[in-house]
């Protein structure tokens, strides 16, 4: 390993005293292996710098890094590999044009021998095109949040699905949450006088109020966020799935509702959906038998799906999916596990509904 330069040592112990202020000389040289001596050699380098770096002898003294001491920007190896991995794991983010200038920013004002490991993750990484990504404008996010953090109301033209033009909200925004890559808008509706999540891609245009609101007290926006995944769609669902409780769970997302247990071998599903056929497919990629006890909507899918569904004569073996998700119902070449389509599994399944 090529041992680090003085100067590079220096910012070592800056970034050091950044993130533990009233750190002492002794905690600084045990953390990097070296003498008291050079600690103070090292802060009166910084100070010569420019940095300013506070000292205070005695008990409760140490370093600190002075108030209005401009910081470098001091990334290590692993913390931009880590940020390019990110990036490249949104591959819209990767080809998007301000995305990519930002991180070619970022790395060019770093050494090479420290930018150098990130730049080769993002040339040598590939990311293939995710056609259900939706990516809401950056102009708008940054005006929501600033009128998330200075509690104004937002004029707003939204775009709900299954409509041809967008229709006009008034709404107090709580939080901004990110969720399968997709970002969402918490908030209350004014109008309505109810909760509500807007989906960020969707609003054509938003202007921001003078109008001012306070958020309640005590927040948790993840919470509030589940709480209206589960509960607040159009279609009621309540299904009973045959198995125990805890080989359901896994298989079950918490957007589908509440499981329960029903004795030792089964156990009660019950939420809302406003995609019945999708909460049906999703039903049919667990390994367990249902029946739909209760929600004629989520009843009628169930037999559109069984119906749709095509056995093919000749079906393919498929190993190594042991303990994992069966392919996709829906598949015109269905698959062949054990001697059993996953049709013929899906048709047993929903004939039960």
């Amino acid at each position: 390993m090529t041992p680090e330069s003085p100067a590079l040592r220096s910012l070592r112990v800056l970034e050091l005293i950044q993130a533990n202020p009233g750190v002492t000389a002794g905690a600084l040289a045990d953390r990097l292996g070296v003498t008291d001596r050079a600690v103070r050699r090292h802060v009166s380098t910084l100070r010569q710098a420019g940095l300013f770096v506070d000292s205070a002898p005695g008990p409760g003294g140490g370093y600190r890094v002075a108030r209005g001491t401009r910081m470098p920007l001091i990334f290590s190896q692993q913390e931009l590999v880590a940020l390019t991995m990110a990036l490249s794991e949104v591959p819209e983010a990767v080809t998007d044009g301000q995305a990519r200038s930002a991180v070619a920013k970022v790395l060019g004002a770093l050494p090479g021998r420290v930018a150098g490991p990130a730049q080769a993750v993002l040339d040598a990484a590939t990311s293939l095109p995710d056609a259900s990504a939706v990516r809401p404008s950056a102009a708008i996010v940054l005006d929501l949040v600033r009128a998330i953090d200075e509690e104004r109301v937002v004029e707003m033209t939204y775009w709900s699905a299954g409509h041809h033009e967008g229709g006009a909200r008034l709404v107090e925004p709580w939080a901004l949450l990110v969720r399968h890559r997709r970002w969402y808008l918490l908030g209350r509706n004014r109008e309505g006088d109810s909760e509500r999540t807007y989906r960020v891609d969707r609003i054509q245009a938003e202007t921001l109020s003078e109008r001012r609101f306070e958020r309640p007290a005590g927040l948790d926006p993840a919470h509030e966020f589940e709480a209206h995944l589960r509960t607040r769609w159009a279609y009621p669902t309540h299904v009973e799935i045959h198995a125990p409780l805890a080989a359901v769970q896994p298989w079950i997302p918490f957007t589908m509702g509440e499981l329960a247990p029903l004795g030792s071998d089964r156990c009660r599903l019950t939420g809302r959906t406003n995609n019945c056929t999708g909460y049906v497919i999703d039903l049919a990629r667990t390994p367990y038998a249902y029946t739909v006890i209760d929600g004629d909507e989520l009843r009628a899918a169930a037999q559109d799906v069984r119906q749709r569904i095509t056995v093919s004569p000749r079906s393919t073996n498929v190993s190594g999916l042991v303990g994992q998700p069966p392919p996709h119902p829906l598949l015109e070449s269905t698959h062949h596990i054990g001697g059993t389509s996953d049709a013929e599994v899906l048709q047993r399944r929903s004939s039960q509904a």
